[in-house]
């Protein structure tokens, strides 16, 4: 055994199948038609009513919640406790 050599000489095979698997995993999630754009929108406006939604009937509470809870993207520091 040559230890000299590396173990990883075929990385161009890695990449082509690499693109190769994210091509085909990208046409099960492209949207076909143009309701299926919309659907993609009506998640984001969806989330942002339920929030107007909450608000009202919560008030100050939500906004306290709101204040350390990221809306669509989990944070990767713990928030800091509402006072």
């Amino acid at each position: 055994m040559n230890h000299g050599d590396s173990a990883y000489g075929l990385w161009g095979l890695v990449f082509l199948n690499s693109a190769v698997f994210i091509v085909f995993a990208l046409s099960f999630f492209k949207p076909a038609t143009a309701r299926d754009w919309r659907t993609f929108g009506m998640y984001g406006r969806l989330a942002i009513a339920e929030e107007t939604e909450m608000r009202a009937e919560f008030a100050a509470d939500f906004d306290r919640y709101a204040a350390v809870t990221p809306r669509f993207i989990p944070g990767f520091t713990r928030p800091t406790p509402a006072r």
